[in-house]
């Protein structure tokens, strides 16, 4: 009873999940060049010492803030301090590339074909032939995805 309950708030997450993420356009997402904390100080007309004065820090670490975070070398500590000494927010997700449905049925299908083919090897070495039927591979697959070992190494 209690692994249903997991198996389907496992399943109500992604699809909830999925479906707040969907609007989400990874390209309208991607930094400037110089990094979202110069990009947005300049548009201001605020200079670096006026924000480091904001900040509470000095010149040199605004510099160094700047010149880091183009790179992915800053903290989520820094950068909410620079958004909020610019009346920002820092907004802070990890966005799927496919859905996140779609990511646990790829997973579950890599394992299935790796079970398949040992199967298939050890039945050739027999010369014996297999045949794999799609709607079983499909509950092979469902279950998997509703047990803990979709992720395990294998």
């Amino acid at each position: 009873m209690e692994l249903m309950m997991a198996i389907a708030k496992n399943r109500t997450a992604r699809r909830e999940l999925d479906r707040r993420l969907a609007g989400i356009a990874r390209e309208k997402l991607a930094p400037p060049r110089s990094g979202w904390v110069r990009a947005i100080r300049l548009a201001l007309g605020m200079s670096a010492a006026d924000l480091a004065a904001r900040m509470g820090v000095t010149g040199g670490a605004v510099q160094d803030l700047e010149r880091a975070e183009p790179h992915g070398r800053v903290t989520l500590d820094r950068l909410s301090r620079a958004a909020e000494a610019m009346d920002c927010e820092l907004v802070y997700a990890l966005v799927p590339r496919t859905s996140l449905a779609t990511t646990v049925e790829r997973q579950a299908m890599s394992q299935i074909a790796q079970q398949v083919a040992a199967t298939e090897r050890s039945m050739s070495l027999e010369a014996q032939g297999t045949y794999l039927d799609p709607d079983v591979v499909d509950e092979q697959v469902q279950a998997l995805i509703d047990t803990r070992k979709l992720w395990k190494h294998q």
